[in-house]
């Protein structure tokens, strides 16, 4: 991750993901608007619009898929928005109580520069079925953090049910008892 991204990332508390992660972050929305577009399809050949079918329970179907593609597109690009948070501390001290963090809750560290940590959790289970990207901008005086389902699979999961939420406040708890136990 490049300073610039880095500034960028800081400036409009959006994660900045490459070209290859993105299509694969996005990867659900593409899969469920080609499904609306297949059946949009098949009603503008024929095939579905035949005398009774729109009556049918069936046919709300067909209206759905694309309502669920554009709400599956805003809860992703919601989920890359960074969470702020104010530590008082300087860029190289929350350099050290970030590693810190992410050893004592056994994420393992993937990306490691001075300004920018991204690390994976190792959480599998029926709800989750990859583990997920934690990324850290680390500035002076406060830290960026953001959870999202892991970009770097094809195993791709749009809606983690809750775990990048509950990731992000496990990072924020140990944050805060790890940077008042070194830095008190």
């Amino acid at each position: 991750m490049t300073t610039l991204q880095q500034q960028e990332m800081t400036q409009t508390k959006r994660l900045h993901l490459s070209r290859g992660r993105k299509r694969r972050y996005y990867m659900d929305t593409f899969i469920v608007t080609g499904l609306s577009i297949f059946f949009w399809f098949l009603i503008a050949k024929g095939f579905i619009n035949q005398e009774g079918h729109y009556k049918s329970p069936y046919f709300a179907i067909f209206i759905v898929f694309p309502l669920t593609a554009g709400l599956l597109y805003l809860h992703q690009k919601n989920s890359l928005r960074l969470t702020e948070l104010e530590t008082n501390l300087s860029k190289q001290d929350n350099y050290k109580a970030v590693k810190a963090t992410l050893q004592e809750l056994k994420w393992q560290i993937k990306v490691d520069n001075k300004g920018f940590i991204e690390a994976y959790t190792e959480i599998f289970g029926i709800i989750t079925w990859a583990d997920q990207m934690f990324s850290v901008v680390i500035t002076d005086n406060r830290i960026f953090i953001n959870n999202i389902c892991n970009v770097d699979t094809y195993a791709t999961q749009a809606i983690a049910w809750g775990q990048n939420t509950r990731n992000v406040k496990r990072f924020t708890r140990t944050f805060e008892h790890v940077s008042t136990m070194q830095f008190s």
